[in-house]
């Protein structure tokens, strides 16, 4: 379903062209990628849709480290996120030697890429995957597999991963989140309880001292775009299409409501820590929406007239990337955009034949950062 989502981006023209091209177009890398070009260079910028005078810096791009005979699923989302010491981690699905495989590698400024290790032998399906850290610094993964079942990886020590098989999902969309009281939770596509009205279900699984318990949270013509996070009280919130948001209740019910009869887009879901929950709206114009604790959802600003293929992170600032098609066969430019000071700031970062999925982090310092298979980009401060 991911794929088939992605596609519908594209023109037609396009499409034809798909058949015939690689993938995507991987940026150089150098000294001449670290420096902001001209918006019709095809290089990046640091003005485009959305940019409004914030803040800014350099844009710089560079290959990461990987297998010579590793190859990435170009529709896959991968995971990334920086520890409190200021280590980007990221997992990532790929095929080692043919064989699809979870992968998961580091990054520090001063130390550059690590090589990968393989997390778990069962491999990843080629849709998303997701990564968090516990409150002890372990790193945990979750995925689903090529089998559809849910895998659920955590790392002990370097090149030491232990998996544990959940459940059997319908598809490979799997988000995951810790608590500060060590509480896992995965939020997944599932087989829909009710098949009469049903294609499939969001599913919900809670681990708690190494036993899962699972809950459907709706059952649901056509599942995808699972965002899940949690408020400042530990409670998880799940959005997922067609635009549905649900909270689960200490009983372990779920209130699921439409936020299109509420008159809220459907986009990338994120809280901070404040409880304030965000959405940028997945088509153009990426307008920000936002509901306070106990309040109602309120439309903030546009943060690019353009764009598409939306996902948001929430650390202190709001952080985003998205997409502008070209309109040719050039294909679309990748953009990273910053929420700041009451205001979002953009910064164009490359040109692709089609666009990659991308994960997003915010370094401590500030700095943003994206990773698409084999690419890291830096939005410096």
């Amino acid at each position: 379903m991911r794929c088939a989502s992605r596609l519908r981006s594209f023109s037609v023209v396009r499409i034809l062209v798909v058949t015939l091209a690689p993938a995507f177009v991987l940026p150089s890398c150098g000294s001449d990628r670290t420096a902001p070009r001209a918006p019709d260079s095809g290089e990046p910028s640091d003005a485009g849709p959305g940019t409004d005078g914030g803040p800014r810096g350099c844009v710089a791009s560079e290959n990461m480290a990987h297998d010579e005979d590793e190859d990435p699923w170009p529709f896959q989302r991968p995971a990334a996120m920086f520890d409190s010491a200021g280590v980007l981690h990221v997992a990532y699905g790929a095929t080692l030697a043919g064989a699809p495989v979870a992968r998961y590698t580091s990054w520090t400024a001063s130390g550059g890429w690590v090589a990968p290790e393989t997390i778990a032998p069962a491999g990843a399906s080629d849709f998303h995957i997701a990564i968090a850290l516990d409150a002890s610094g372990s790193l945990h993964v979750a995925f689903v597999s090529p089998e559809e079942r849910i895998i659920h990886a955590t790392r002990s020590s370097p090149g030491t991963w232990a998996a544990d098989d959940l459940q059997h999902a319908e598809s490979g969309e799997a988000e995951l989140a810790i608590g500060a009281d060590g509480v896992v939770h995965i939020a997944f596509e599932t087989d829909p309880v009710d098949t009469t009205r049903a294609q499939s279900s969001v599913a919900y699984a809670r681990g708690d001292g190494g036993s899962w318990t699972f809950e459907t949270v709706e059952d649901a013509w056509v599942t995808y775009d699972i965002d899940l996070d949690l408020d400042p009280d530990g409670v998880p919130h799940i959005t997922f299409f067609d635009n549905r948001h649900a909270e689960r209740a200490a009983t372990g019910t779920w209130t699921v409501e439409d936020l299109t009869a509420l008159g809220v887009p459907s986009g990338p879901h994120a809280i901070d820590t404040a409880g304030t929950e965000h959405i940028l709206s997945g088509r153009e114009p990426l307008d920000h929406w936002a509901r306070p604790r106990g309040g109602a959802w309120a439309r903030v600003e546009t943060a690019a007239e353009r764009g598409s293929e939306a996902r948001l992170r929430w650390t202190g600032d709001g952080y985003a990337t998205y997409e502008v098609d070209t309109g040719t066969l050039d294909g679309a430019d990748l953009y990273l955009a910053r929420y700041e000071g009451g205001a979002w700031s953009s910064t164009k970062i490359d040109r692709v034949f089609i666009p990659p999925e991308r994960a997003i982090a915010a370094s401590p310092a500030g700095e943003l950062h994206a990773v698409a298979p084999w690419v890291h980009y830096t939005w410096c401060r």
